[in-house]
């Protein structure tokens, strides 16, 4: 669903247009089911083989949902605490048991890709590979495809970075509608973003380190609480507060972003 925030643009006393689409479900349950799909269609992942996944959250809850209905075991390898929010039967590995030093929250998507995968060889487990998956990057093409025929004329895309490929599905289908469009990533720390991208990016982009839109996080959350009944919007809302920072930067102009964990 597309929606348009140019009013939080007046109420910020700047000029311009923000526009903003919201996923229909959580954007990993596409990443789920397509991986998963593809993955038995094409023989790599065998009847009840055991799946094993790198996740923060959202997608390891997805996986779960179509492991369970295809019947196949589960590992997640995660850091932070997810015993307590996956099934019982899953088995959710601290990296640190996989990696010979301490783990720390500062490690790479690069280095639990590699920590997952041999990971995954140990236990005889499929490792779907959401970092490193092409496929990941054309579910959000294809959606963007579909979205193109009713977006205006728009002069910038923003967008929050993990592995990269929200970023890559939607920049490759604006930048060949929009030939000027300005991809614009919103990052406290440069570095961090660097270390972070797993997909290689094929076009330029900006990175927005400044964001004093920052403070009226809170206040925007209510508003698309209160407004459009928008609840999970983590990433989301950094979109928009870089939004409105490049607005500040470039009055009159349209960006586009997207909310939607």
């Amino acid at each position: 669903m597309l929606f348009d925030l140019s009013h939080l643009v007046n109420d910020y006393g700047l000029s311009g247009r923000l526009l903003m689409w919201q996923w229909p479900h959580c954007k990993k349950r596409y990443v789920a089911r397509h991986l998963i799909k593809n993955a038995v269609k094409e023989g790599r992942l065998r009847k009840h083989q055991r799946i094993v996944e790198w996740s923060s959250g959202n997608l390891a809850k997805e996986i779960c949902k179509i492991a369970s209905v295809l019947m196949h075991p589960v590992s997640i390898v995660e850091g932070n605490d997810l015993t307590d929010k996956l099934p019982v039967w899953v088995d959710v590995v601290h990296p640190k048991k996989l990696l010979n030093t301490e783990y720390n929250s500062k490690i790479s998507k690069r280095e639990l890709d590699c920590v997952t995968s041999a990971y995954a060889k140990k236990v005889n487990g499929y490792y779907l590979n959401q970092l490193g998956d092409i496929e990941h990057i054309r579910i959000y093409e294809d959606f963007t495809n579909k979205l193109i025929q009713v977006l205006p004329k728009i002069d910038a895309f923003t967008e929050h970075v993990g592995s990269g490929a929200t970023l890559i599905g939607i920049g490759n289908v604006l930048k060949n509608a929009f030939d000027k469009l300005e991809i614009v990533v919103s990052s406290k720390n440069g570095r961090d973003v660097q270390e972070s991208i797993v997909f290689k990016i094929p076009f330029d982009y900006k990175l927005q380190c400044e964001n004093s839109f920052c403070s009226y996080s809170k206040t925007i959350k209510s508003e698309l609480c209160r407004s459009y009944g928008i609840r999970k919007c983590e990433h989301g809302i950094n979109n928009i507060t870089a939004a409105l920072q490049w607005l500040k930067n470039n009055p009159g102009k349209t960006i586009f972003t997207t909310i939607g964990d």
